[in-house]
């Protein structure tokens, strides 16, 4: 009994390891569509075998050559009142904690960066949900031309 157990358990572990070997969202990226309505859009340009070949220390020049432009991208602050500022085509849609940062939505890229000066870090999003469903989220973070962060799964809303 032990011996059938053991050798259940060890199926299960091999075929979980499969599932986050092939599938950049992991085993939710392969079970949860099942149950939950998925509604993911891609950037342009990207595509899977170039996101996979992204690495840590990449430049945000050879990852435009890999993957397009982004949909929209986060920049984010550690010291400035603004903590994150949300660009997509090139104009701010949101601020946190708000407005009084200097920086309003409708600004331009180019604005924010005058006036509150280079991110620590962006964050550069690939995919997303146009009408806020469940999707498979493609994420690059980049901090002084970097990409720092690699971050990709099955995003559940």
């Amino acid at each position: 009994m032990k011996a059938a157990l053991g050798a259940f358990l060890l199926l299960i572990a091999s075929v979980t390891a499969s599932f986050q070997a092939l599938s950049l969202d992991g085993v939710l990226g392969v079970i949860a569509p099942l149950g939950f309505h998925e509604e993911t859009r891609y950037a342009p340009s990207y595509s899977t075998n170039g996101f996979k070949s992204i690495r840590r220390g990449d430049t945000e020049q050879r990852v435009t050559e890999l993957i397009g432009k982004p949909l929209n991208m986060t920049l984010l602050y550690r010291t400035s009142s603004c903590q994150s500022v949300w660009i997509s085509d090139d104009n701010v849609k949101d601020v946190f904690p708000d407005e009084r940062c200097g920086v309003k939505r409708g600004d331009s890229m180019t604005a924010v960066l005058k006036s509150l000066g280079v991110p620590d870090r962006i964050s550069c999003a690939y995919s997303d949900s146009p009408h806020g469903h469940s999707y498979r989220g493609r994420i690059i973070t980049f901090r002084r031309g970097e990409v720092v962060k690699v971050d990709s799964g099955f995003y559940v809303d």
